[in-house]
């Protein structure tokens, strides 16, 4: 196909180095992999990998000592591999049709090896160009030295490592301007090598055929290597070669381009992929992917066990029973598995992150809290909490139901359970009088439930209780209570809250409070809270400022996380408190 990057002719000026990129005779992981993962996902795609035997058999956590081996593998038949890349259409083999100059494409050239060195899915070797070209039949009776011959003709049992004389199932050779070769840190790294110096040799990458890397995937990295300025949204980046496009990208060292083929995968995630994703992040130390791809599973997995809580990314789950096991503390789907013990770091991190919401300042803090209600008032009703001087967004919560939960989150579109930005929850009993505030983590019975796989999550913990005295007769102000552990140190103290009595005006005919022109309309729900026998130090106050607008000021010993839980508290609906 024609580069994406446009058109040029290498002049005689640019030093060019040839770089030969070769792939062994056994399928790419990656290739057979990602071939079967459709837009859909349907069962189709989950029956061909039951059926697809050319591919590793190990989990991530054999990998690295799997390809240290001297393994032989069978040259395979048409695979799901081959049938996919058949289906790309082929690439103009012109020397000027890229960037980079396509000079043959064969079954198999035959150089002497200078040096080698060793990758994770690939080999770099120097060799010495070739002196006359082989064809077909000789090659494949030379080889028989390395293997023999199966009754298709195929030559099977090849030494996976790099010899004189060896066939290899895909080749092609480029010419590239060495300036461009210099931007990949892996490329720079090489010709600096003394022993692969490019003195009349040919750079060669053998694809082990192990791994995710593929030829193809090596070819759009050259692409982009040679154009580094381009968008890049350019770069072709399918569900079909999106693992093998990572893995060149990392083995190249070209972190932009690793960095974006990340983003894409997590965002693509499926029940067939995402065991994939978490292999290849375990695997290269991509923490962003294995971070997107362990909420994924964290939300798909609670999903299994409680509809109510959504499906990750909105996607349909046509069945409740997870495709996933357990085995030998391994969370497994097909031939991968991933280590439970991956996502321990992930879990104490997720606790520090959302640690920062429960840190008490000194001083006020003055937020803003609006409230969002669906058509005709109904629910879902949304509420924004922001910084009241400069109205820069701090949390959102979402309340379904007219007794439901308050979900709390950090982000102010996707408000729902256990996401990645899930911060915590209100639930209420069923006469809406007490308020218990939880944190972002799983309850004990889902963290207990066999579904979840054993896998590691944050353990959910009470930070606050809220009650509201029963006021049937509306004779009088609300009455409101709330306790909490202290925040300091070391403290095993309660602290307790009450709210302000507010104080009869004979001229004005109601009760008033002192809001010291933070509250403009007089309302039901305007309150100030204060420690108990402690009447003149304000905790914090809430009042109305307009149609579904509030003032939220609070200050120690309060966390930002409770004082917005207390005004969600002081909003919703109650059926004995009036």
């Amino acid at each position: 196909t024609q580069s994406t990057w446009g058109l040029r002719k290498l002049t005689m000026s640019e030093k060019v180095i040839e770089v030969v990129l070769r792939s062994a005779s056994v399928s790419s992981v990656a290739a057979s992999e990602s071939s079967r993962q459709t837009d859909n996902g349907d069962a189709a795609a989950q029956s061909s990998a039951a059926t697809e035997t050319e591919a590793t058999e190990q989990s991530i956590d054999d990998t690295e000592n799997v390809e240290q081996k001297e393994a032989t593998e069978s040259a395979p038949s048409s695979s799901l591999a081959d049938e996919a890349f058949e289906k790309e259409p082929p690439r103009k083999e012109s020397v000027f049709a890229a960037p980079f100059s396509v000079l043959d494409r064969d079954e198999g050239e035959f150089e002497d090896i200078i040096s080698t060195k060793d990758f994770e899915d690939a080999i770099l070797s120097m060799r010495r160009p070739s002196e006359r070209t082989h064809t077909h039949e000789d090659r494949a009776h030379t080889d028989l030295r390395k293997g023999s011959r199966a009754e298709d003709g195929s030559i099977v049992a090849l030494n996976a490592k790099p010899s004189p004389l060896q066939m290899f199932k895909k080749e092609v050779r480029l010419q590239v301007p060495q300036a461009s070769l210099q931007l990949s840190p892996f490329f720079h790294e090489a010709l600096q090598d003394p022993d692969l110096g490019c003195n009349g040799k040919a750079l060669e990458i053998q694809v082990s055929g192990k791994g995710f890397l593929t030829v193809e995937a090596l070819l759009e990295t050259f692409e982009f290597l040679c154009a580094p300025s381009k968008p890049l949204d350019q770069v072709q980046v399918t569900r079909q070669n999106q693992f093998a496009m990572f893995a060149a990208a990392n083995l190249l060292q070209l972190e932009p381009l690793q960095a974006h083929v990340s983003r894409i995968i997590s965002n693509r995630l499926t029940v067939n992929t995402v065991i994939l994703a978490l292999t290849l992040a375990q695997k290269h130390r991509d923490a962003n992917l294995l971070r997107s791809a362990y909420w994924w599973l964290k939300q798909y997995l609670i999903h299994t066990i409680d509809s109510s809580v959504p499906a990750p990314d909105g996607q349909t789950i046509t069945s409740e029973k997870t495709v996933f096991k357990n085995e030998n503390n391994k969370i497994v789907h097909g031939r991968f598995g991933v280590s439970l013990a991956a996502f321990k770091p992930l879990v104490a991190e997720t606790d520090a992150r959302f640690a920062v919401y429960s840190i008490c300042k000194a001083g006020y803090d003055l937020c803003r809290v609006e409230r969002q209600r669906a058509a005709n008032g109904g629910y879902p009703h949304i509420y924004t909490l922001t910084r009241d001087h400069d109205g820069s967004f701090v949390m959102a919560a979402a309340r379904y139901t007219e007794n439901g939960p308050f979900f709390i989150s950090i982000d102010p579109k996707v408000i729902v359970p256990h996401d990645r930005c899930y911060t915590g929850c209100i639930t209420a009993n069923y006469w809406g009088t007490k308020f218990t505030l939880f944190n972002h983590g799983v309850s004990d019975d889902l963290r207990s439930n066999p579904g979840l796989l054993g896998l590691p999550v944050s353990a959910r913990k009470e930070l606050m209780q809220v009650s509201w005295e029963t006021n049937l007769m509306a004779d009088k102000p609300r009455v409101l209570h709330a306790q909490f552990p202290d925040p300091e140190p070391d403290s095993q103290q309660t602290i307790k809250l009450e709210n302000l009595p507010p104080r009869w005006d004979d001229r004005l005919g109601s009760y008033t409070l002192n809001f010291y022109g933070r509250v403009t309309v007089a309302s039901a729900k305007n309150f100030q809270l204060v420690q108990a026998g402690d009447l003149d130090n304000i905790i914090l106050m809430f009042g109305k400022i307009g149609k579904d607008r509030y003032h939220l000021d609070f200050r120690h010993p309060l966390s930002l996380l409770q004082a917005f839980s207390i005004a969600l508290v002081g909003l919703g609906k109650k059926r004995v408190v009036l």
